[in-house]
């Protein structure tokens, strides 16, 4: 005897309808999902099943609720708060894009000399990078080096993964790091990189990065935007 297919019960089959709507809907920002009733309407179905269909998705982690509806979740940022590089923490559906904004030297400041353990004569490299997720600006990154331990980095494909960069090329592994994580309203330049509301708060990490000789390899500024996503975090002793 063959096996039957598992007929959907009717909430699992305006799940898939709903799926099907995730699939096909535009990257725009915030980008609502249909309101129970209107759904309801559409599908010829009570608003209870709606419901419980949007609730069922919600709990598998695919929408959130809003004010005015549900929206989709965005990504995780997994890789952020982890000892992986960004685009290798991430999933492999995700349209990761990396974009330079501007790479400059500048001489250190005192947080940046504590930091890296620099002196006030050590050139440094700010690399400032806009990490963009499905069409979606979602991290600003300043990134510092001392620019003698990288003359070579300042090209493009260095600068787009630089811990891949360290490994390969300077055989530096990045083990450990130290990080403060704090609430900041942004500034004007970061609000337009990261087209920011007026006033929006963002996440604001500082961290230093250990190689494997525990010597402070990079000072990392990174403002991120929290809005419908979530953070991973792994802690290890």
């Amino acid at each position: 005897m063959s096996d039957q297919p598992k007929q959907l019960t009717l909430c699992e089959s305006v799940q898939e309808k709903i799926r099907a709507i995730i699939d096909n809907i535009s990257e725009s920002k915030n980008q609502k999902l249909p309101s129970e009733r209107s759904l309801a309407d559409q599908l010829g179905v009570s608003r209870i099943t709606v419901r419980n269909a949007y609730q069922a998705l919600v709990n598998q982690g695919l929408l959130v609720p809003g004010k005015r509806g549900y929206v989709i979740r965005k990504t995780s940022y997994e890789g952020v708060l982890t000892l992986d590089g960004f685009t290798r923490g991430l999933g492999e559906k995700e349209k990761v894009v990396t974009k330079i904004i501007e790479v400059k030297k500048i001489l250190p400041e005192r947080e940046i000399m504590i930091a890296l353990g620099c002196g006030v004569d050590d050139e440094i490299l700010q690399i400032k990078r806009l990490r963009i997720i499905n069409n979606e600006p979602c991290q600003l990154e300043y990134c510092h080096l001392i620019n003698k331990n990288f003359p070579d980095i300042s090209n493009q494909e260095n600068l787009t993964s630089l811990y891949g960069t360290f490994e390969k090329k300077h055989n530096i592994r990045i083990i450990r790091a130290e990080q403060i994580l704090s609430i900041v309203i942004p500034t004007a330049e970061i609000r337009e990189l990261m087209q920011l509301k007026t006033r929006e708060k963002v996440l604001f990490l500082k961290r230093t990065s250990f190689d494997q000789k525990n010597n402070p390899v990079e000072y990392v500024h990174l403002f991120l935007n929290p809005e419908n996503r979530e953070f991973y975090m792994e802690l290890k002793r």
